[in-house]
């Protein structure tokens, strides 16, 4: 994944992008940017093309607190991700699954399995954070919109999810639909 996003990065998108990933483990930290040609209509799509999430693995075990997620989404729009099971690394000192920020837009995760470290008692580690601090999971969000996560399986962590905004700068229109939130330590929903 990390190799396409950086060939996008570098041209753009010119039309509706889907990467069919095949089954497997992908060991790697991604982090995916506002994309040139990116719109409601040229839409990124990663797609798991297993059966079955569980088929589809994206793993990081992060040391670096500043850095601890496996896929971070920093300013990007229009993105998705379909059927793929994103964990993180049982070695991991720091770990956030997804981290949100920096003026997202239309992104939307589902039918997938987001799974962070069980009996965690620290934020360090959670699965889906929508925060404006690299390190903090409960700071003030920055505009972050029309976010869809749905379907999902959300285990452990402290936080399964957090979506924070702050006074004039809202999470706005984000959908959290039937997704199961399990053995989050704290919150399932924050």
């Amino acid at each position: 994944i990390t190799q396409a996003v950086n060939t996008m990065a570098a041209a753009g998108v010119d039309g509706p992008t889907i990467f069919e990933v095949a089954p497997g483990t992908y060991n790697e930290q991604i982090v995916i940017g506002d994309i040139m040609g990116a719109t409601e209509t040229n839409t990124i799509t990663f797609v798991g093309m297993g059966i079955d999430p569980e088929d589809v693995v994206i793993t990081f075990a992060s040391t670096d607190t500043n850095n601890r997620h496996v896929v971070k989404l920093d300013g990007a729009r229009h993105v998705r991700f379909d059927n793929m099971k994103f964990l993180v690394g049982a070695t991991a000192t720091h770990g956030w699954v997804f981290h949100i920020t920096n003026q997202c837009e239309d992104i939307e995760i589902t039918n997938s399995h987001i799974e962070s470290l069980d009996n965690q008692t620290s934020t360090f580690y959670a699965c889906i954070i929508v925060s404006a601090s690299p390190t903090a999971a409960t700071t003030a969000g920055n505009n972050v919109q029309s976010i869809l996560i749905e379907n999902n399986m959300i285990v452990g962590g402290y936080y399964g999810l957090t979506l924070v905004g702050a006074t004039g700068n809202y999470v706005e229109n984000a959908r959290i639909i039937g997704n199961s939130f399990i053995d989050n330590y704290y919150y399932g929903a924050y």
